[in-house]
C-alpha cells in the first residue's frame, strides 16, 4: 500500500504489486482507465509531491496503481505492508491468533471477556532516540 487519497470524491488506494511491474489493476481507476482526467492526474502529482515521496506516474508500467476503496475491499483478503530498514535493524515476529471458536478473542472493552484478547508486553533498550513500528 503505497497512499489512501479522496479524488474529487472518490475514495482511492494506490497499491504496488510486489511480484513485479508487469501485472496491475485494469479495472477503474487503473493505469488506462477513463477516470483518470489530466486534472485528477495533477491532482495526485501535487500529492505525491507534497508528501516528499517519488513521483509514480499514471499509466506507466511500474507496478503502482491505483484503484477504488470499493474495488479494493472486493478484491483483496489481504494486504502486505512492508518498511526497509538498514542494517541495524532487527525483527523479531510473534505469533498469536484472535479466533472465537479456540477462545482467544475477548471481544471489546466493553465485554468482560475482553482479558482474554491477544496480550503481548515488550520491553525496548537502546540509547538514543528508538523507533518501534509495531
Amino acid at each position: 500500500m503505497l497512499d489512501v487519497y479522496e479524488v474529487e470524491g472518490n475514495k482511492l488506494i494506490q497499491l504496488r504489486n510486489p511480484w513485479g511491474d508487469e501485472i496491475e489493476w485494469l479495472g477503474a481507476w487503473g493505469d488506462k482507465s477513463k477516470e483518470w482526467t489530466e486534472r485528477r492526474r495533477r491532482m495526485v502529482y501535487e500529492r505525491m509531491k507534497q508528501r516528499g515521496v517519488k513521483q509514480t506516474d499514471i499509466g506507466k508500467n511500474d507496478g503502482a496503481f491505483w484503484m477504488s476503496i470499493a474495488d479494493f475491499y472486493e478484491n483483496f483478503c489481504e494486504l502486505s505492508l512492508c518498511r526497509f530498514f538498514g542494517e541495524e535493524y532487527v525483527e523479531i515476529s510473534y505469533n498469536s491468533e484472535w479466533s472465537i471458536s479456540n477462545k482467544t478473542a475477548g471481544g471489546c472493552i466493553n465485554h468482560p471477556t475482553y482479558g482474554e484478547n491477544p496480550q503481548m508486553k515488550m520491553f525496548v533498550e537502546g540509547s538514543g532516540p528508538i523507533e518501534i513500528y509495531i
